[in-house]
């Protein structure tokens, strides 16, 4: 039961902001892609924007279900107001095959960048915390934070001052999975590195594609995705 309100909260959370997307793009002007990627860069920063606003001012609602309920009554909103205006919902047979369909030789281009796309979330998931960055910064953060319940555990004693004032949102997206699972779950909270990363060949695709066409879009996302820095 843990497993299923985790794996629901996480679901919830990074995708409750779908419905501004659809109001953001005109049918016809989006795609897959696009809306992916949207719903989740606003989801999480939403979310983590809600998290930090109620662990500094109002830390006894500083959990799973004080973070759920503005994120509900967000969705619930924007959910309304794209039923009144139906072609909100419209997709085009364009946008519905945007990058899956294609002439042979585009499929051949497609299927290294989804399996680097698989191959990424599965390595986030399954490893726990490597990096030197992840141990000391991130995690430590996020940590800190759960287990104080609020701001005040944003700091990372052996580090300089400036990292107190480190941008928060990777740490509270962990402190959001954390509070998802009821405890301390690295494995949980690297689905947001590894959706990120997704993201990242998502965009440089969709960007591609607009600036030059798609076939460097697809070149871009394929180049990204080989590159070893990003590996």
């Amino acid at each position: 039961m843990t497993f299923l309100k985790g794996a629901f909260s996480i679901l919830f959370g990074l995708s409750f902001c779908l419905p501004l997307t659809l109001k953001l793009f005109l049918p016809g002007d989006r795609s897959i892609i696009q809306i992916l990627t949207t719903t989740f860069g606003l989801s999480i920063g939403f979310l983590t924007l809600v998290m930090a606003y109620l662990s500094t001012f109002y830390r006894p609602f500083f959990n799973l279900y004080g973070v759920l309920i503005p994120a509900g009554v967000f969705f619930l909103f924007f959910f309304i107001w794209i039923v009144r205006d139906r072609k909100s919902f419209q997709l085009s047979e364009n946008e519905a095959v945007d990058f899956l369909s294609s002439s042979p030789t585009g499929f051949l281009w497609r299927v290294p960048i989804l399996l680097i796309c698989v191959l990424i979330f599965w390595g986030s998931i399954y490893y726990p915390f490597v990096t030197e960055d992840a141990i000391t910064t991130y995690a430590s953060a996020a940590k800190n934070i759960y287990l104080s319940g609020g701001m005040e555990g944003f700091h990372v004693p052996h580090f300089s001052p400036h990292f107190d004032t480190y941008p928060l949102l990777v740490p509270l997206s962990y402190v959001y999975n954390y509070f998802a699972f009821e405890e301390i779950n690295e494995h949980a909270a690297k689905v947001i590195p590894g959706l990120f990363s997704i993201g990242l060949l998502g965009s440089t695709y969709v960007l591609g594609k607009r600036l030059f066409g798609k076939t460097i879009g697809l070149f871009s996302a394929w180049s990204l995705s080989f590159s070893p820095f990003f590996l």
